[in-house]
């Protein structure tokens, strides 16, 4: 743990040598004199014993270890077997299987427009942070403490690998972290200073802080004589037995966060003793949060915390009733084996040899003659009734508390799932408080991780993304890429551009009510569902694959699916080819028209003015010619009426005869092809005016 520590100031040094350019630092404050830390630690160590000594107790009493020596040694000199039923351990492991079951995956998403394409970048940089911190280890671990100790802590801070800076998380032991009495929220965020204790081995703290070498060597010469000619140790410093073991080369080392003038500082001790040099000055936290703040790189939370301030968790409320089941237990078993006799002196030869008898199954006592009624056995049918009722109700309350039969769906088994699911939301109404902060807990450290991911990611590199097929995809970060139109350089996937707020996707606990539903379609017969929507509503592992090789097996054979594009191919060229042959008819078509008025000696653009009639009209086409002039449409079966044209034009006659062009035209009382600007006719390409007639 101490390795993660240790690496915080090399962090903001190192940084800016490698493709990793760290922000600016902050502003360098003035740390805190080491006697001053020290006394803070020492004021957590005196107000937090009692908080202590029940964290120590709750995690005996889980791993089952729930008789002190003393009592062990009296049930040992009176016989008496030493029982141990521990109902605790289930709950606990209960409980955390819970939390692993209602873990939801995280997810970024855009606070304006402008990111919206960018959120499901900053959704893979974040699970790629968790695969790669195996953060469902550290989150499981980390709820044991809390749950067992009342208080569950990671630390959440960055390592150089390779000379760049990674993304770290590590569970912290309970029983090695410490922080400010005074805090009492469950989240720690009202600590002004907070960190761990650890004994370790010199070298190895010299390995780990480096620069701290020099002021450990000086204490491991200094010894427990106190402080003296060139010791560090002050004079009247009278712990440093309990820092330094000179005899097998070890030392107690505190590495403590602080707050100090809007800024978290840190330091090592030793004691009352700085192993900094005192030439660092700089002390301020490497790590900065999502809006550029320094923070620390612990992030701790409790599931219940007392009027005192005190923390703890659901062991707590077991601890009584364990007892009680214990000794109730041991009680029952020692009246059962033991028996109670009532005589008077004389009775029996020897009243020990008496009672060892009679404690054996097949034991016989011999009593002295004449004494038979002067010796009798006490029934404790009573006594051992009572302990047995107590011993019931003892173990009732535990069962009651908690995760219930019914959260555990036990005794429900005949049940329908909607039952099931009823019965499980009521037992997990007593624990929704401390799933509620579990919950909050996670998802301010998946924030943290988006705010170091900010700051540490700004070097091109490259992240895993595993798909449903388990197919590794590789998505690429900071990349510069050059336009190929402009030549301009731009950045790609700019991690530190992205504006996204993260939260955790939720969705209601429906795993058993969708089997019901799966089961009452299935039971429709085959045919009646699709086998694709029963896979869908199916739990079964990697379903993505299974409908894959589903669509394939329905799928078509290759050689068809050619065919069929082929076919396709031709059909769209056997159209382009009928289209093509209308377009050049149409166009064979106008020039046969051109060239016989050509032949006749006419040009398209005097066609306006002459009087071409392609067919004798009809009566119908007489009419409405005629009302297009303004004429009086001409009775029934009278003669044509002439056609009135424009004022000052000459009258075009009524008899077809007249109609008849120059010599060399056409017989227009023979069908001929479409005349231009009549109806049916062809259309006049375009029109000269002011061309003479030849």
């Amino acid at each position: 743990m101490l390795a993660m520590m240790a690496q915080q100031q090399a962090l903001g040094s190192t940084l800016q040598q490698t493709d990793q350019a760290a922000p600016p630092p902050p502003p360098a404050v003035q740390p805190l004199p080491a006697d001053v830390l020290y006394r803070y630690y020492e004021a957590w160590e005196s107000a937090k014993q009692a908080e202590i000594h029940e964290a120590y107790l709750a995690r005996r009493y889980y791993h089952g270890k729930q008789w002190t020596d003393a009592e062990i040694k009296v049930l040992k000199r009176r016989r008496q077997p030493v029982v141990t039923e521990n109902l605790i351990q289930p709950k606990v492991d209960f409980l955390v299987g819970v939390e692993q079951r209602l873990r939801r995956d995280v997810k970024a998403y855009p606070r304006t427009p402008e990111h919206e394409g960018d959120a499901w970048i900053a959704t893979a940089g974040l699970r790629f942070v968790q695969d790669r911190s195996q953060w469902p280890r550290h989150a499981s671990d980390a709820t044991y403490d809390a749950l067992i100790s009342g208080i569950g802590v990671i630390y959440q801070g960055a390592e150089l690998v390779k000379g760049r800076a990674e993304l770290v998380k590590r569970h912290v032991p309970a029983d090695r972290f410490f922080y400010d009495p005074r805090s009492e929220k469950w989240d720690f965020s009202d600590a002004r200073y907070l960190g761990v204790h650890q004994w370790m081995d010199m070298d190895e703290a010299i390995e780990l802080i480096p620069q701290a070498a020099e002021m450990i060597e000086a204490l491991a010469g200094a010894g427990i004589a106190g402080g003296g000619s060139g010791s560090p140790l002050p004079a009247d410093w009278e712990k440093e037995k309990n820092w330094i073991d000179t005899d097998r080369r070890r030392i107690h080392v505190i590495e403590i966060q602080y707050r100090h003038r809007g800024e978290w500082l840190y330091d090592y001790l030793c004691g009352s003793i700085s192993l900094l040099p005192a030439e660092q000055k700089d002390r301020v936290s490497p790590y900065l949060d999502e809006d550029g703040a320094t923070i620390h790189p612990y992030h701790a939370w409790s599931p219940y915390v007392d009027e005192r301030g005190d923390r703890y968790g659901v062991v707590r409320n077991f601890l009584s009733p364990q007892d009680e089941v214990n000794k109730r237990l041991s009680k029952m078993l020692h009246q059962i084996s033991v028996r109670q006799t009532m005589g008077e002196d004389g009775a029996v030869a020897d009243v020990d040899e008496a009672k060892r008898e009679l404690a054996k199954p097949d034991g016989h006592v011999r009593l002295n003659p004449g004494r038979m009624q002067n010796f009798q056995i006490i029934d404790q049918t009573p006594q051992i009734q009572g302990q047995a009722e107590l011993l019931v109700q003892a173990k009732t309350y535990i069962a009651e508390r908690g995760p219930n039969p019914a959260l555990a769906g036990r005794g429900v088994e005949q049940q329908s799932g909607r039952a099931i699911l009823a019965q499980q939301n009521s037992g997990m109404t007593e624990l929704s408080p401390v799933f509620e902060r579990c919950r909050e807990w996670k998802l301010a450290s998946f924030r943290r991780d988006w705010g170091l991911v900010r700051q540490f990611w700004t070097g091109e590199r490259w992240i895993r993304i595993t798909g449903a097929d388990d197919a590794p995809q590789f998505l690429g970060l900071n990349q510069i890429v050059q336009d190929p139109e402009t030549g301009t350089f731009a950045m790609r996937n700019d991690i530190t551009r992205i504006d996204v707020d993260i939260i955790l996707e939720e969705g209601p606990d429906t795993i058993i009510m969708q089997e019901e539903l799966l089961e009452q379609l299935a039971s429709l017969g085959p045919g009646a569902i699709p086998p694709e929507v029963l896979i869908q509503l199916s739990g079964i592992k990697d379903k993505d694959k299974v409908l894959k090789m589903l669509g394939d097996a329905k799928a078509p054979p290759p050689e068809l699916v050619e065919m069929q594009k082929t076919m396709a191919n031709l059909e769209k060229m056997l159209k382009a080819a009928q289209v093509d042959k209308t377009a050049a008819d149409a166009d064979k078509s106008r020039a046969d028209a051109l060239t016989k008025l050509h032949d006749s000696g006419l040009l398209p653009e005097h066609m306006a003015d002459m009087p071409f009639v392609y067919r004798e009209p009809t009566e119908v086409q007489r009419m409405g010619a005629a009302l297009d002039q303004g004429a009086a449409a001409p009775s029934p079966g009278g003669p044509p009426q002439p056609q009135q044209g424009p004022p000052g034009a000459p009258a075009q006659a009524a008899n077809p005869a007249a109609l008849t062009g120059p010599p060399g035209m056409p017989d227009p009382s023979v069908p001929t092809e479409p005349a231009l600007n009549q109806p049916g006719g062809l259309p006049v390409p375009g029109q000269m005016p002011g061309v003479p007639m030849q």
